[in-house]
């Protein structure tokens, strides 16, 4: 962040303030990045930021093990948010006193384009095939997936496999560009991290979600209550996945 973010600070303002006035921008609206907050302040122009955490927050811890000294990055990203106008504050959300205003809203996720039956019939599984869909965005190069770890019965749709990974006769190789809240949709459960994207989808589409912690990861804990608090999901230790 450091090197892509801060230390070319002045130029990118420059550009980003000149592009708002050249499309005569009358609002920007941000997934929480902070420079765009004061870009939009540079060219005043409102802003707002649509998210469940925050930058500062989540620099925040590894400042404490980078050093001291990086502190001036967290308090930059905090001032660059006190630009913004409001925030759109998503569930799961972690500490964010950077905002001067705060409006809650429900879960944002992506609409499904297919219904479960079609996405089943596209892939081959029949109704009655229990599928747990594999979902951590990619996989570690080498990692072997066992036809044994799947009980009598499952399949298991893997999303993220590389092109030369090699699959046993119940799991599934998903494309690249595959749509994960169809997949999901017609899933009756799932095993991954924990994200965002996953955490609101799955609750969204009812989808079982059995999770496993990521370290340095601040907005974990928030998502993690989350899904406890609506029964949505349950965590596997690392040592048993």
């Amino acid at each position: 962040y450091h090197q892509t973010a801060v230390v070319p600070r002045e130029a990118i303002l420059r550009t980003e303030v000149e592009w708002l006035h050249s499309i005569k921008a009358d609002l920007v609206v941000s997934d929480v990045v902070p420079v765009a907050c004061r870009a939009a302040a540079d060219a005043g122009i409102r802003s707002v930021c649509v998210t469940n955490f925050s930058w500062d927050f989540i620099y925040a811890e590894y400042v404490v093990a980078a050093g001291n000294h990086h502190r001036s990055i967290v308090w930059q990203i905090a001032e660059d948010y006190s630009h913004c106008e409001f925030l759109l504050r998503l569930p799961g959300y972690c500490p964010m006193p950077a905002f001067r205003d705060v409006i809650d809203v429900p879960l944002v996720v992506r609409r499904l384009h297919k219904s479960r039956s079609e996405v089943r019939k596209e892939l081959g599984i029949a109704e009655d095939v229990k599928v747990v869909i594999f979902n951590f965005g990619g996989q570690p190069a080498g990692w072997k997936l066992k036809k044994e770890w799947l009980p009598d019965g499952w399949l298991c749709l893997v999303c993220g496999a590389s092109d030369t990974q090699e699959l046993p006769p119940n799991y599934v190789k998903l494309a690249k560009d595959a749509y994960t809240p169809d997949l999901m949709a017609a899933s009756d459960c799932m095993l991954g991290k924990i994200g965002y994207g996953t955490v609101s989808e799955a609750l969204a589409y009812k989808l079982p979600f059995v999770f496993v912690r990521r370290d340095y990861f601040n907005e974990e804990p928030f998502l993690r209550n989350m899904l406890e608090h609506y029964q949505c999901g349950i965590e596997m230790i690392r040592r048993d996945l």
